[in-house]
């Protein structure tokens, strides 16, 4: 029995659609993504945040701009999340700042934890 041509499907560029990539990729551009971000300070606690510009927000927090964070300095990045609609970061930032959403954290940066709790 002989194997069945397969079918090349054309490249994608070739077709006209945008990958869910490029989409992704327009969105971030025109500042339609939305970021809940976790930040580790310089006192070692956990600082969560939600922005629409997340490069820039971060930076504020560097440069000491943001007054919850001015005086934890440094700050480092060490989770966001990326949704395409800005009362769904609200609500996942305003969960990840309960104890159930503070415990999922630990569970998901769980190795982040490990690493850092073994440096010390």
């Amino acid at each position: 029995m002989a194997t069945p041509a397969v079918k090349r499907a054309k490249p994608r560029s070739e077709t006209g659609e945008a990958s869910f990539y490029c989409r992704a990729s327009r969105r971030f551009k025109d500042g339609h993504v939305h970021y809940v971000y976790v930040l580790l300070c310089g006192d070692g606690r956990l600082y969560t945040g939600y922005s629409s510009n997340l490069r820039e927000r971060v930076r504020q927090h560097e440069r000491g701009e943001v007054f919850s964070t001015k005086s934890r300095r440094p700050v480092k990045l060490i989770f966001y999340e990326a949704l395409f609609h800005a009362a769904d970061a609200k609500r996942r930032e305003r969960y990840l700042k309960t104890t159930a959403g503070k415990r999922a954290l630990r569970l998901i940066l769980r190795r982040f934890f490990q690493d850092r709790d073994a440096n010390h």
